[in-house]
């Protein structure tokens, strides 16, 4: 079949009451203010902020520094790093009203947000100086980089010496050979045809190559970021129930590291943080 635009698959599975379930579990529910707001006070905001904020003295003050939200879409996270504080470039190239720049705009006039700015640039080239940012922030746009090392050392090089480098919830392969399985599964990607992903090596190797260092790799049972909707106390109940623990505190974390060994999903998602060497 043709494919359309991702604005069109988006409204696509929009209109098919079959994906109401993802269409909010991914945020594309209107109005964007409000999804804006529940992303915010969600599983998975909170522990990206407590994953950020580990990288930082214990009393930094985000009023004072400056984020870029690359690939920030229609701008959720962009206006979590804002209400936290920071200041926040938001790159989206996507002039869309519903999934693009033009919907982080709503967001902006609708609570009167001071502190984003937006820019429409591509993720592989910035106009933006060297070490101008504190932190980089993406949000599921690594995995869809052209050119994973461009991507990277673009990234790489508005951060600040010390700058944070964190590219949340990206969709990771065993083998490159897994790739057409995850897009043959991806709900989205037969419409409009622009899913990716690459093998945790590839990802590493890149971010290397770009300065991150003291990389973290966040396997998908390792944090809320990647299992939201899920998180990883529903995640515990469940096996506790299953096998008669209560309270489900007593779900180890070796328990998380086997469910992580086993899972060989394509596509399953990761985070990844670091800082600029």
């Amino acid at each position: 079949m043709n494919k359309i635009s991702w604005e069109e698959a988006v409204a696509k599975i929009k209109s098919d009451e079959t994906f109401k379930k993802l269409v909010i579990d991914s945020f594309f529910d209107d109005p964007v203010t409000s999804a804006a707001e529940r992303f915010y006070y969600g599983g998975e905001w909170s522990a990206a902020r407590e994953l950020i904020a580990g990288f930082f003295p214990q009393n930094y003050e985000p009023h004072k520094m400056k984020a870029i939200d690359i690939g920030a879409g229609r701008g959720i996270a962009s206006y979590a790093l804002a209400r936290d504080g920071w200041n926040v470039t938001a790159l989206e190239p996507c002039g869309s009203v519903s999934v693009g720049n033009r919907a982080i705009q709503k967001i902006i006039d609708g609570f009167n947000i001071k502190n984003i700015s937006i820019s429409d640039d591509y993720g592989e080239s910035l106009k933006f100086a060297n070490g101008a940012f504190d932190l980089v922030y993406m949000r599921q746009a690594l995995h869809h980089a052209a050119a994973l090392d461009k991507f990277c050392s673009e990234a790489a090089r508005v951060l600040k010496s010390g700058g944070v480098f964190i590219a949340a919830r990206e969709h990771v392969l065993t083998r490159k050979s897994d790739l057409q399985a995850f897009l043959d599964a991806h709900p989205l990607h037969k419409y409009y045809g622009g899913e990716n992903a690459y093998t945790l090596e590839e990802y590493r190797i890149a971010l290397e190559k770009a300065g991150i260092g003291r990389i973290r790799v966040l396997k998908t049972y390792d944090s809320d970021i990647n299992l939201f909707p899920d998180s990883l106390e529903s995640l515990k109940k469940r096996l506790g129930a299953k096998i008669g623990f209560n309270p489900p505190a007593f779900i180890s974390g070796a328990a998380m590291l086997v469910l992580n060994f086993l899972n060989s999903a394509p596509g399953r998602l990761y985070t990844f943080a670091g800082v600029k060497l």
